[in-house]
């Protein structure tokens, strides 16, 4: 497809072969219906089906990953890239209700934690979420060293310091995250909400998950695969596209979400990636562990070995 598309561009000389291609070009317009009747010829004669294309095109509008779809399978374009945007932030900012915590502790509402543990330098997070209606209420928060915050933040661009002096950040001592402080916080939150489950991604979270357990608190394991990750991106969208995510606009777990590509496999299923930038999103990864678990409790998932493995570790 590649060689057709720069012969007939000029850009490789080829007299023996005459390639015709109906394809959109980037500066085209993708909600024209003049471009799709370009595109595909057979819409004035009734193939495909210009309803199912508007159909299409409307889901395109709210959704980055429907409308790369839409611009590959619909209309032709070759996209040279395998990842996307995961949402459009307008999209995921109409969820900034507030998230009364007070209220989730005194009604004591079941709740679901997803923990990324992070290496040592990095972002480690807990999230918290709670069925809200159809959809979620989730709450986050982080974790980073104390030692040289304000340059942390600007390696990416940020002001760790400053959402630190707003509480959007905990700072734990020294140059390393304290991973007792973020176990001693899981177990405050525990002991504040009515935690169903803490979801572990098991890379860095076996210790904590032995000593949680043997404890009576109920730690599984979350794998970061396709077969876990999948299920869980899917239903995270269905949920910020519905409107039914409220996260109170915490700024760092925005941030997370900001940062997100999306690695889509040859089956269309879809993961989180950090992309080029390397940015952080541990907060959007532990938010979409938290509500899949949450989902999973109330039917909406099969828990079966084909999409999540789930292991206690016992001490």
């Amino acid at each position: 497809m590649e060689r057709a598309i720069r012969i007939q561009k000029g850009e490789i000389e080829d007299p023996a072969t005459l390639p015709v291609i109906f394809m959109a070009e980037p500066e085209d317009d993708w909600q024209d219906e003049a471009v799709w009747r370009a595109v595909n010829p057979g819409l004035d004669y009734g193939y495909p089906d210009l309803d199912a294309y508007r159909d299409k095109a409307r889901l395109a509008e709210q959704s980055v990953h429907e409308r790369d779809s839409f611009l590959q399978f619909n209309l032709n374009r070759w996209l040279d890239q395998s990842t996307s945007p995961f949402v459009e932030m307008p999209i995921y900012d109409r969820g900034a209700g507030e998230v009364d915590l007070a209220d989730m502790a005194a009604t004591q509402a079941p709740c679901w934690l997803g923990v990324d543990l992070s290496k040592n330098e990095d972002l480690t997070v807990v999230v918290a979420a709670w069925r809200d209606g159809a959809g979620y209420a989730v709450h986050a928060w982080f974790f980073c060293p104390e030692d040289n915050l304000r340059a942390r933040g600007e390696r990416h661009g940020v002001d760790y310091l400053t959402w630190a002096e707003a509480g959007f950040i905990i700072p734990t001592p020294g140059n390393t995250v304290d991973l007792r402080a973020v176990e001693d916080h899981i177990r405050e939150l525990c002991a504040r909400f009515n935690v169903q489950e803490v979801a572990f991604d098991p890379t860095y979270g076996r210790a904590m998950m032995a000593n949680l357990n043997a404890d009576g608190i109920l730690a599984v394991e979350f794998r970061q695969g396709w077969a876990s990750m999948a299920p869980a991106v899917k239903e995270l969208e269905r949920a910020i596209l519905s409107g039914g995510l409220r996260h109170g606009g915490h700024p760092v777990l925005r941030w997370n979400f900001d940062n997100i590509q999306v690695e889509t496999d040859k089956a269309g299923n879809r993961m989180f990636h950090k992309g080029k930038s390397g940015n952080k999103i541990d907060g959007a990864v532990a938010t979409a562990m938290a509500v899949a678990r949450a989902a999973a409790a109330e039917g909406q998932f099969t828990t079966s070995a084909d999409w999540f493995t789930e292991e206690l570790w016992m001490a």
